[in-house]
């Protein structure tokens, strides 16, 4: 799913137990506010602070992978 400054992939899981999920993520623009108060703009420092160290590196980039649960472990 796109959007203005928003882009959603989702995996749809064929067999049971059937479920559909968000896997990634990509937001472009500042009018969508992410948890921890890190939005577009958030300074690399801060991401550090917040998240710590990236689970991987490569070429230049860190990527986090980072999973939210609601209060019931969803």
């Amino acid at each position: 799913m796109v959007y203005a400054g928003l882009s959603i992939r989702t995996l749809r899981v064929n067999s049971p137990p059937y479920r559909e999920f968000v896997y990634d993520v990509t937001v472009t623009s500042n009018r969508y506010k992410m948890p921890l108060n890190l939005n577009v703009g958030s300074l690399r420092k801060d991401v550090k602070r917040i998240l710590g160290n990236p689970a991987r590196s490569a070429d230049n980039r860190e990527i986090y992978e980072v999973v939210y649960f609601d209060d019931k472990g969803h």
